[in-house]
């Protein structure tokens, strides 16, 4: 239940604060949103040195510091009120369906408020300047003020109405500003609180990096979240931060692909029953329960939603409690889901496939094995489709090629390797994922190794990150595409046609499918972009006509891309090859490494999801016709 996590998001914290954070993501959203925090600034500025001004004996505000701050106050009110006014026309004029609230007119109440605060200002700077006898430099840096107080002049209001007035509006100007005071514990304008906070508090990068349970606890009845009492600290605060500006729902995988699975409604729905049961400890999964089983099977825990909100929430954290109530508490588990379970812990994969099996790809290729009392510098983890689906073996043969050219001291666990058991800790079913977790690690620390290398960021991630935290599990993992980019800088791989033309292809295109899960999962900085490195240095094949440039693709988790530099017969080539490998892997369309993920204009995502697990052919039609580069 703690809420400080070991290391506090400095970084993030006044990235957030002063910089916007990730609202500037969105450009139109990031220029009203600058425009209203930025104004707001400065007219908070202006009022604490009138007050400092008026009420203490430091007289600050006059001179330069008057003219430069008046001006930019007048400045400020202004990009406030037409900020709002975009913000409105957003949200109740163009009125995406990502927008939906629970309460869909606070919004209202929020800018009416903030208008009466600009407003009042104005007028109240108007009535100064005016009785003043209208000082001429007023008209330079007060603009506003003084272009309202030539109307009061052109009206002829008597001085005493403008004295009441002035009084009058200096007091709706105090109750306007209690109020704000008031409601930011009731409104979503309490996110000016939360949101530094929650960047303050949550980990850089942690993405889909679980919490662990606790199963050591012998009086416990149930096990994940099942009512609110059992949500976190953490998980209390992302559900007062959240804004449901619905960024979480545009880039959810799922949700594009048809499925029922809203992150934003996952938050919100946990945020209404708490606001509406301030003292009553709601059970979750009651008579008529709060979240759907297949809403939350739909989730891939890919993190597309935590890696774009821009309060920070992670929403995967209370999807994964949520599902592990289901799985282990109430026993649901999709069918599937129990099978792949069931395969994983007796054959050692989810597709059931013999252990005896698991080796047959190395046949004749000399593949050395790792032996106890043999100290060897990386453990290849082939993982599960490395080892059985044709396709990804082709990669794993090009890898083990590459690694014997280069004279890398490496060996495989053979038919003792069996699945690092993610996919049962996605389905919910924690102690499952427990007990091969455990099995595993058992297993590895038998033998003498330095690192462990990877082409699937599934392995990587889990037994890099989540291994770690369980006894003797911390192993230094990296991307086979680091290890190869390592390679090609020592000089002990070289660029040579005949290595690039044999094997670069089958391999950039599995290369190219892992790497959003690669950015996802890997907190390593820069490891997804090992593998434009690898590409690039082979300037001798036609991958050299590719263009790596800095540009947001795979959901803003990718950051380069490829520029559509090559034939368009190739280019079909290439796209085939990777859209294949996805139907293959049935993750299509809502898998992290599903095509409607990269960061493609909102049409072609949407044309994207509808062919999810459809015509290869098609899929490629949908690119090439709306240009996207690839």
């Amino acid at each position: 239940k703690q809420l400080l996590p070991k290391q506090l998001n400095f970084e993030n914290f006044l990235r957030t604060i002063f910089f916007q954070g990730k609202v500037t993501r969105n450009k139109f959203v990031g220029i009203y949103h600058s425009m209203i925090f930025y104004g707001f600034v400065v007219l908070f500025i202006a009022t604490e040195l009138v007050a400092i001004h008026a009420d203490t004996p430091f007289k600050v505000f006059k001179g330069t510091t008057y003219i430069v701050v008046s001006f930019l106050a007048d400045v400020g009110g202004l990009f406030v009120l037409f900020g709002i006014g975009l913000a409105y026309y957003r949200r109740y004029v163009k009125k995406p369906d990502y927008l939906s609230a629970t309460k869909p007119n606070q919004e209202k109440f929020m800018y009416a408020m903030l208008i009466a605060l600009v407003v009042i200002g104005y007028f109240l700077e108007a009535i100064r300047i005016y009785v003043t006898n209208m000082p001429v430099g007023e008209r330079l840096w007060s603009p506003v003020g003084y272009t309202f107080a030539a109307v009061i002049g052109l009206l002829g209001i008597p001085q005493n109405i403008l004295a009441i007035s002035y009084k009058t509006l200096w007091f709706l100007h105090m109750l306007n500003t209690m109020a704000f005071v008031v409601s930011l514990a009731t409104t979503k304008f309490f996110h000016v609180i939360a949101l530094p906070l929650n960047a303050l508090l949550t980990p850089f990068r942690r993405g889909a990096v679980l919490n662990p349970m606790d199963f050591a606890n012998e009086n416990a009845e149930t096990f994940g979240l099942g009512k609110t009492s059992e949500l976190t600290m953490k998980e209390r605060l992302d559900t007062l931060a959240c804004v449901e500006c619905g960024r979480c729902t545009q880039v959810c995988p799922a949700n594009l692909a048809g499925k029922p699975l809203d992150p934003k409604l996952i938050i919100t729905k946990a945020r209404d029953v708490l606001f509406a049961n301030p003292n009553t400890d709601v059970e979750l999964w009651g008579e008529n329960p709060i979240y759907a089983s297949n809403e939350l099977d739909s989730c891939t825990t890919c993190g597309a939603c935590m890696e774009e909100c821009p309060a920070n929430i992670e929403h995967v954290q209370v999807i994964m409690d949520l599902k592990r109530y289901k799985a282990l508490t109430l026993g649901d588990l999709p069918p599937a889901a129990a099978d792949a379970t069931n395969k994983i812990k007796k054959n050692g994969n989810p597709w059931g496939i013999t252990q005896d099996d698991r080796f047959n790809w190395a046949d004749g290729l000399e593949v050395p094995v790792i032996e106890a009392g043999k100290k060897v510098d990386y453990l290849y983890y082939v993982g599960c489709a490395g080892s059985y689906d044709g396709s990804n073996q082709k990669v794993v043969k090009d890898t083990v090629a590459l690694l014997k050219k280069a004279g890398v001291s490496f060996a495989v666990m053979g038919k003792t390797e069996k699945c690092n058991g993610d996919p049962v800790r996605r389905f919910g079913d924690e102690y499952s994922f427990y007990e091969i977790a455990i099995e595993n690690i058992a297993n590895m620390r038998q033998y003498t190794f330095d690192k462990v290398v990877t082409h699937c960021p599934h392995c990587l991630h889990t037994i890099g990150k989540e291994y770690a935290k369980f006894d003797d599990g911390v192993f230094e993992t990296v991307h086979h595409t680091e290890l190869l980019s390592e390679l090609l800088r020592s000089g002990k791989l070289k660029a040579l046609k005949e290595v690039a033309d044999t094997l670069l292809l089958p391999l950039s295109a599995f290369a190219i499918n892992c790497n959003c899960a690669v950015k996802v999962y890997s907190t390593t900085t820069g490891s997804h972009q090992q593998p434009y490195t690898v590409f690039k240095t082979y300037e001798a094949n036609e991958f050299s006509s590719y263009q790596v440039k800095n540009q947001w693709a795979c959901r803003k988790s990718c950051e380069e891309k490829f520029q559509d530099d090559l034939p368009s017969d190739r280019l079909s080539s290439l796209l085939i090859l990777y859209t294949q490998k996805l139907i293959e892997e049935r993750t299509l369309g809502y898998n992290c490494t599903g095509l409607t993920t990269l960061k493609f204009p909102v049409r072609v995502r949407a044309k994207l999801g509808k062919l999810a697990l459809g015509n290869v052919v098609d899929i490629v039609q949908v690119i090439n016709h709306e240009q996207v580069c690839f």
